[in-house]
Order: structure tokens, then sequence, then C-alpha cells
């Protein structure tokens, strides 16, 4: 006999703990969720999907194709819990169910590429936007401590490739851009303002030494950090 177990809800809810303990006996455990405001959201090569799932919660197979390839799986899945069980009878039904997972996540994928080479698609604009948003705001409160294309792109749940896409199509500037400018406005800030020594301010933007330091306020400003704090304002 095969024990499956299919929850709707789990996570710190109670209903989620009981779906949890209940999956720890089950041969196979079917569980997919995400919404607006859960952490339940599925990020891999191809990108991130919550909102699409979010915005397309139901994923009609009621006509061509897609009814042929997922009914033949509803199908085989059928038969072999009905079937004889066997010695791999558990890990053949494991795999099928992983199998037909994976085909959906084939098609949100296809769905979601014909949306995105959609011009002037709606949808993939507010998606476009939303995450420059998100991405200005965490750079604000970063206050230039770091300067790393791949730490926004992880606070951010995306792939550093497909975080520089989706920034460079939203307002025409890479991600490093912006996050060494926002660095440089922080660093010519403290040079002028502060009374810290060099090497203090160094430590506080987070650079491993003043070398370091010196090396990237000269490379963006064109001159030492100990020339730019002398230099009188213009």
């Amino acid at each position: 006999m095969v024990k499956a177990i299919v929850g709707a809800n789990w996570g710190d809810e109670g209903k989620g703990k009981i779906t949890d303990m209940l999956a720890e006996e089950s041969d196979i455990i079917v569980r997919f969720q995400g919404g607006s405001n859960a952490g339940h959201t599925i990020i891999n090569d191809y990108g991130k999907f919550a909102l699409h799932i979010h915005n397309n919660p139901v994923k009609s197979v009621d006509n061509g194709e897609d009814q042929t390839v997922f009914g033949f799986y509803r199908d085989l899945i059928i038969a072999k819990i009905n079937d004889e069980p066997h010695c791999y009878h558990k890990e053949v039904i494991q795999h099928l169910f992983s199998a037909i997972f994976c085909e959906m996540m084939g098609q949100l994928h296809k769905e979601m590429e014909a949306a995105g080479n959609t011009e002037g698609s709606k949808e993939g604009i507010k998606q476009v936007n939303y995450i420059l948003r998100k991405f200005m705001e965490l750079l604000s409160k970063d206050k230039g401590m770091h300067r790393s294309v791949s730490y926004f792109a992880n606070e951010l749940c995306y792939t550093p490739k497909h975080f520089s896409k989706v920034i460079k199509q939203a307002c025409g500037r890479t991600p490093l851009d912006l996050i060494n400018e926002t660095t440089v406005e922080h660093i010519k800030y403290r040079l002028k303002r502060s009374e810290k020594s060099i090497k203090e301010i160094a430590e506080e933007f987070n650079f491993p030494n003043q070398s370091f330091f010196g090396k990237y306020v000269e490379a963006h400003l064109g001159t030492s950090p100990a020339n730019y704090r002398n230099r009188k304002e213009e």
C-alpha cells in the first residue's frame, strides 16, 4: 500500500504543522501553494514563479496537447496505484509524481516566456517595475555596505543573471552601476561630513582594509580619499 498526503496548507500555522507531522510517515507528499504573502515561492534556473502562480492559480488542461499529456499521466498514476505492488512500487509512483510536477513547471515556464515576449505586456511591466522598486529600497537602506550584484539578487530571491537582466530592462542601467553610484555618494558624504579617520570610514563601509577602500574611491572619484576630503567644495 502507498500512503500519500496532499497538503493545501503548511508553515507556522496549526494546519501546516499537522501536515508536516503526517508527511514524515508518508510515501508521497503533494503540497504546493503560492500567494502574495506566502514564502512558498519556487525559484530555479528559469526564474521566480510566485507572482505568476498567484495571478494564474488555475492551470487549464481541457484541450489540445496539455490534455493528452496530463491525461496520460493521470491514467498511468491511477493504474500504478491500483497495480499489484512490487519491490519498486513506491519508487515508481514517486517518480511519476515528480514527472507530472516537472511537466507543470514546464508549462508554466512556457507561459511566462510567452508573456515576457509580448510587447507591452502589462503584467510583465508591473513585475519589472516592482523588482526595480524593491531593489532601490534595499539600496537606500543598505547605505553602501554591500557592493555586489549577487548580494542584492539573493536578498530579492533571484539569480544574479536574471536580476541584472530585469534591472537593465527596467531602467536602462546595470545593477552594478546603481550600486556603485549609491555607494560613492554615501562615501563622499562621510568623507566630507564625518570626523572619523579614513581607516574608520573604510571599516564603516565593510571594506577589508584601508588600501581596498582607497583603490575603490580612486577608481570612482579619480582621487584618493584624503585628497577628496581636503579638497575645497566647488
